[in-house]
């Protein structure tokens, strides 16, 4: 930070300084000073209001308050490749209203636009290397359209990867799969309150067992979705049957194995052979139980996650960041464990 006039020595020149040299320095000063108490304050200076450079600015280690956590972001991790296994993003047509809709059925805030490109300003900020997009399809109708999507997005981008969704009423999955494997897309998206079946229906598993033939991962949304109302479509006990059936699947359950029922978590998938992700998690565990969450299951079987846009990615790094973990588990989370599952 440059030294304010007051601060500098006589003889450094300050006193030939112009008026408008002067007004500019202090202006410089000023806007230094708010980057620093930005971060170090909730309000309106909350991270997502800054870049990677206001928050290197503010120090090697930059205390800021998000959601009224105090949260430690260090430089530990500026090696790291980090991958966010779980965003979301629209085609530039839709994403507007499909973010506004959604927003307003969870009563979520947003916290970038729904785009590509906003979520790619959302990663740099964060220091993301790739994010990974998570398509939904609501309808079978909406199955290819999707996928090709996806693909034209894998082709267009080299730090965002998309997932392919696929329905469980399409009568042409097989062929859908085959298209997924040939456009080269890693993996697809199941939310079954959305879809409105049940994860473990017999009428899905030759699916699943097709796509773990095919070596495509798949992302199960677990849990409870706050926008919509009961069943629960894929609670954990239902998803733990789904393992024991299909046991070859590389799955990947959402929110710490299942949004606000990590009690049945805890009895029926810690341990098992699946991933977590730490998507919209933590605020609801809180520290203390996360923590123990991703020890009981294994930190190498813990991805990050952020839900993106309906959570910061720049806050969401600080979390894991935060967490009292070794640093070799926060690499392993943050980056590594999604290296390997996606051969990056």
């Amino acid at each position: 930070m440059a030294k304010s006039i007051r601060e500098r020595p006589v003889g450094s020149g300050s006193a030939g300084l112009g008026v408008r040299e002067r007004v500019r320095n202090r202006e410089e000063e000023s806007k230094s000073k708010s980057k620093r108490r930005a971060i170090e304050r909730n309000g309106k200076g909350c991270c997502h209001h800054l870049t990677s450079t206001d928050i290197r600015q503010a120090g090697r280690e930059c205390v800021y308050r998000c959601r009224k956590e105090e949260i430690t972001v260090s430089s530990w991790n500026s090696a790291l490749m980090i991958i966010d296994i779980h965003t979301h993003a629209f085609p530039d047509a839709l994403a507007e209203r499909a973010v506004s809709t959604l927003s307003a059925v969870a009563q979520v805030p947003t916290h970038s636009d729904g785009t590509c490109e906003g979520l790619r300003r959302s990663q740099q900020i964060a220091g993301i290397a790739l994010s990974v997009i998570a398509p939904i399809a609501t309808k079978p109708a909406q199955a290819r359209a999707i996928n090709a999507w996806a693909a034209e997005v894998n082709r267009h981008y080299d730090d965002l990867l998309c997932f392919g969704s696929l329905h469980p009423a399409q009568q042409d999955w097989a062929e859908e799969i085959a298209r997924l494997v040939e456009d080269g897309i890693r993996g697809v998206k199941f939310h079954a309150d959305y879809q409105d079946f049940f994860v473990d229906e017999p009428r899905v598993l030759p699916i699943y067992r097709a796509l773990a033939g095919a070596g495509l991962i798949v992302l199960f949304h677990a849990g409870v979705d706050i926008g919509l109302p009961p069943p629960v479509h894929c609670p954990p006990a239902r998803l733990a049957r789904v393992l024991d059936a299909v046991p070859e699947l590389v799955a990947i359950a959402s929110h710490m194995g299942g949004y606000a029922q990590w009690t049945e978590v805890k009895v029926c998938l810690l341990g098992r052979d699946l991933y977590f992700d730490t998507s919209y998690s933590l605020a609801d565990l809180g520290a203390e139980h996360m923590t123990a969450l991703i020890q009981g299951h294994g930190a190498h079987r813990v991805l990050f996650g952020t839900d993106s846009p309906w959570t910061d990615q720049v806050a969401e790094v600080g979390h894991i960041g935060a967490l009292p973990l070794s640093d070799e588990e926060k690499a392993a989370i943050l980056g590594e464990n999604a290296r390997g599952l996606l051969g990056r």
